[in-house]
């Protein structure tokens, strides 16, 4: 589909809704940093390039937690660069990140998002409280559009985020 249908160049979102049955998926985008290191022709990673989201996802569906359209807000933090605070622990099954509480791990590459490990627990929920990495005695950051949490708790990037946003704009897409 994004290869039939993309428009632009490396410089613009493409965004494609679909009907997506997986009621746990809610979406995917490019991340430039890496589809530049998976795909070294440039016509095929801008072919690929964009987000897909599922269309339940949007304002007014009747999903049970992602039901106010941040899905489309998280996914595009992919495209600029971001990862999510628990980046890639327990998602993959080549685990790059098996404990993702311990301070020298480069987690999402953000200094001042708190570190976070991907529990069931957080999917969905606006849990103020939670903390799952207890040594660092902070909550988990819910409230970030780089969680898995519920929509209508979802409302913010932190600084780090939003500088790092810029940087990966410029270093992979600004020029290209």
């Amino acid at each position: 589909m994004k290869e039939a249908l993309h428009v632009g160049d490396y410089r613009n979102l493409n965004i494609y809704f679909r009907n997506i049955t997986a009621e746990d998926y809610g979406g995917i985008c490019t991340n430039p940093e890496q589809q530049i290191t998976k795909e070294k022709d440039p016509a095929k990673r801008l072919s690929r390039d964009g987000c897909v989201i599922a269309a339940f996802s949007l304002p007014g569906k009747d999903h049970s937690y992602m039901n106010q359209g941040k899905t489309v807000v998280h996914e595009m933090g992919h495209w600029f660069g971001l990862y999510h605070p628990f980046h890639d622990n327990g998602l993959r099954e080549n685990n790059q990140n098996p404990n993702p509480c311990n301070p020298t791990n480069p987690d999402d590459h953000v200094l001042d998002t708190p570190k976070m490990k991907y529990t069931e627990e957080m999917i969905g929920t606006c849990n103020m409280t939670l903390n799952t990495c207890t040594a660092d005695n902070m909550t988990d950051p819910v409230r970030n559009y780089m969680s898995y949490s519920s929509d209508e708790c979802m409302d913010e990037w932190t600084p780090g985020q939003v500088a790092r946003m810029y940087e990966i704009y410029a270093k992979f897409r600004k020029d290209a």
